[in-house]
């Protein structure tokens, strides 16, 4: 887009009198948008429409939270749906006024006086901007207001998609339905039949119920669409703060060292800087693992993964948590061929950290003063078969079917000042997620009957590796 427009709505006699040049660049993100941060950084701390006198900036107009020309307020108020808050614009207004005598500093020169020459000149710079957003908006194709007419998307949703493909076939159903439109006169006692001797009404009312019943299991389908959309944007939310919180931690390290050399002689405080050591320990482990499994997600192609490596890796990254809870694991690998065939190292690893995190829950839910978790892998000719187990609470054998259904838990979070065990109920996404990982591979996940001194077995098979899919350089 490149044009010149003139603005008809805004006539000022004030800026008549006065020299008035606006300049801005335009950053149409919105929040949570897939842009970089550092972009977004620089915008949040810079962004702003700052105003000059003379040649000489005029505090505190434009500076961070500063919204003298209303654009956050219209923003949040959806005035116009397209993004516009002052996170959005980096510019500025000059103002050319030698004498004074329109725009006049105030006596502590923190702004101008509020006159009405001022007044116009907010109203005008809201407006300018206003029309520019909404005309670069029109032009890419985006909705400008909510109850804009005739506005027609230039890509149509999945949801409309279906929408207008069951329209169009209900209507061919109920074309079917109508006597003229079958060849030949048909009396009123008598009922049109298909070629094959079959009755027409019965063949559309069973098209009918068909219908139906795709349109709810694809309405099922897009809610669920939905839901790994959300949990999609918490990936990448979380993706930023273990980057920004890894840069902290190894300063926090280094603190951590330097008091405990402050404190030595000083048994309490040693003992409680060595505690936060340990906790910093803790968060680097998890910031680690979660930094590589983020990192193996640009890699798009699949790859035969050796299982010992990556559970060893996993459980070397929740040691802390493990020591500091007093837990108790056992992991066994009963053989020493443990390729799979090409999957993804985050899908891997994603399903790793579910069945740890829920037996975690579990166990804290049943109050052991012990903890245990077991893993045990085995290996036949065509799979490979991992055991998870741990002495939680336990999942009832009625409920064993149903586990893996999405919103299944027992309970929901019942606040921010519930008991542990309250606190520690999930959203009933987590195993239908990693069954949905599983199933992507071929495998298979499910309940079994666990081993003694145990309360919960999770088994999943996963396809073995052939001889062509292990890398060459793997032995």
């Amino acid at each position: 887009m490149n044009e010149s427009y003139e603005l008809s709505e805004i006539k000022s006699e004030a800026l008549k009198k006065v020299g008035f040049l606006f300049k801005v660049h335009y950053f149409p993100l919105a929040k949570g948008g897939k842009r970089s941060s550092h972009l977004q950084t620089y915008l949040r701390d810079n962004g702003g429409v700052k105003l000059y006198r003379n040649g000489f900036y005029v505090p505190p107009y434009g500076a961070r939270h500063d919204d003298w020309l209303g654009l956050d307020d219209s923003s949040r108020r959806r005035l116009i749906l397209p993004p516009h808050a002052n996170t959005n614009f980096i510019g500025n207004i000059d103002i050319t006024d030698s004498e004074g005598f329109h725009f006049e500093e105030t006596s502590s020169r923190e702004g101008l006086i509020e006159n009405h020459y001022f007044n116009e000149l907010q109203r005008i710079g809201y407006e300018i901007i206003k029309s520019a957003v909404m005309r670069i908006t029109s032009e890419r194709g985006r909705k400008v207001t909510s109850s804009q007419k005739g506005y027609v998307s230039p890509e149509k949703s999945l949801e409309e998609k279906i929408q207008t493909s069951f329209k169009s076939l209900s209507e061919q159903v109920e074309k079917l339905e109508q006597p003229s439109n079958n060849k030949g006169q048909i009396n009123q006692d008598s009922n049109p039949e298909n070629s094959d001797g079959t009755d027409i009404s019965q063949t559309t009312s069973e098209i009918k119920g068909a219908l139906e019943e795709s349109k709810e299991l694809i309405r099922e389908l897009i809610d669920e669409k939905n839901m790994y959309r959300v949990l999609a944007s918490s990936g990448l939310a979380i993706a930023e703060f273990t980057h920004e919180i890894q840069l902290y931690l190894n300063n926090l390290m280094l603190n951590g060292k330097q008091l405990q050399r402050l404190v030595k002689d000083h048994c309490e405080a040693l003992t409680s800087a060595k505690e936060m050591e340990s906790n910093i320990d803790m968060l680097v482990s998890y910031t680690d693992f979660f930094t590589d499994t983020i990192r193996s997600n640009s890699q798009r192609a699949r790859r035969s993964i050796e299982l010992r490596d990556v559970i060893r890796n996993f459980f070397d990254a929740m040691l802390p948590t493990i020591q500091r809870r007093g837990y108790d694991l056992n992991i066994d690998f009963q053989g020493d061929d443990f390729w799979t065939k090409p999957i993804h190292l985050s899908e891997l690893s994603s399903i790793l950290m579910n069945l740890f995190t829920n037996s975690c829950k579990a166990i804290v839910r049943a109050g052991r003063q012990q903890g245990c978790l077991k893993l045990v892998m085995t290996s036949t000719n065509e799979e490979h078969v991992i055991r998870f187990e741990d002495n939680g609470d336990g999942i009832p054998r009625k409920d064993w079917g149903r586990v893996f259904n999405a919103l299944y838990t027992t309970e929901l979070s019942q606040g921010a000042y519930a008991i542990d065990s309250q606190q520690l109920r999930g959203m009933g996404l987590g195993l239908t997620i990693t069954k949905d990982i599983v199933l992507g591979f071929d495998g298979d996940i499910s309940i079994i009957d666990p081993s003694e001194g145990y309360n919960t077995c999770i088994e999943i098979i996963i396809p073995k590796a052939t001889e062509d899919e292990i890398p060459e350089d793997a032995y």
